[in-house]
């Protein structure tokens, strides 16, 4: 899915995050060095993005929540400002909005793929604020601390395995969803191709009922996703933390190219 390239000349505008547009600023060092523990960002386009101006409202209110918290920074990133450019080709989007967090130790990026309403926006900012620490074990609830238990008293590549097994869960989930994106978009873009040549009445007779159940799919498989995320995600967030406590840190394939959501 994604890897960061963490080491850029990369760009934010501030001392401290509150849904702040981020240029120009060290963004290694306000994610990873900042007296506040977790972040969580998003990356948009400020024009020619309609999907993008729909998630503001509810990212801005997300981070007027959280203004004064010494636990989680809320920031975005515009990724149409020129000095933004490179942390943005670093991230290697896949599409407009994207959401990430970050919880040191760990230092890869996870893309957020649960629902984008405030309420849900809100609880799982929330759980990043308050998320266990396996070395200290605070914010660690009680069946949080026995996995942490179990964890310490198993092999180190035998933690790995697991965790990647996880980890693959997540992805495989979310590339099911994108396959189903990317057939959406064929079918329409050969629409507008049709059009342009005065064949679409002909020609895409019959295939509404294709798209249709193009976005049937689509709906079941990012249900699915969301699912995974629900059910899989705090625990591999947990057994990464574990991890890195440990020395490890996960490796993942690279992504696409980024597009912006219409």
């Amino acid at each position: 899915m994604w890897r960061v390239v963490l080491c850029l000349a990369c760009s934010l505008t501030a001392t401290a995050l509150s849904d702040l547009g981020l240029v120009g600023g060290d963004f290694e060092k306000l994610v990873f060095h900042s007296e506040v523990k977790a972040s969580f960002i998003m990356f948009w386009n400020s024009t020619g993005c309609e999907a993008c101006e729909n998630m503001r409202p509810a990212w801005s209110k997300l981070g007027a929540e959280f203004e004064e918290s010494m636990a989680l920074n809320i920031g975005s990133v515009d990724c149409q400002i020129k000095e933004n450019h490179p942390l943005c080709v670093g991230m290697q989007l896949v599409m407009l909005p994207s959401l990430f967090y970050w919880h040191p130790p760990n230092k890869e990026a996870e893309i957020y793929e649960l629902p984008r309403d405030a309420t849900n926006l809100t609880a799982f900012a929330n759980e990043l604020a308050r998320a266990c620490e396996p070395q200290t074990l605070a914010g660690c609830s009680e069946a949080q601390i026995e996995k942490i238990e179990i964890s310490n008293d198993k092999p180190l590549d035998e933690l790995e395995t697991f965790t990647a097994y996880t980890r693959g869960q997540l992805d495989a989930a979310r590339k099911r969803w994108l396959q189903k994106q990317v057939k959406i978009r064929e079918w329409q873009l050969k629409k507008q191709h049709l059009k342009g040549q005065l064949r679409l009445v002909t020609e895409m007779q019959g295939e509404e009922e294709e798209l249709k159940e193009l976005i049937r799919e689509n709906d079941h498989a990012y249900y699915e996703l969301q699912e995974i995320h629900r059910d899989a995600g705090p625990d591999y967030r947990l057994l990464k933390a574990i991890l890195a406590h440990r020395g490890v840190q996960l490796r993942r394939p690279t992504a696409a190219p980024a597009r912006s959501e219409k």
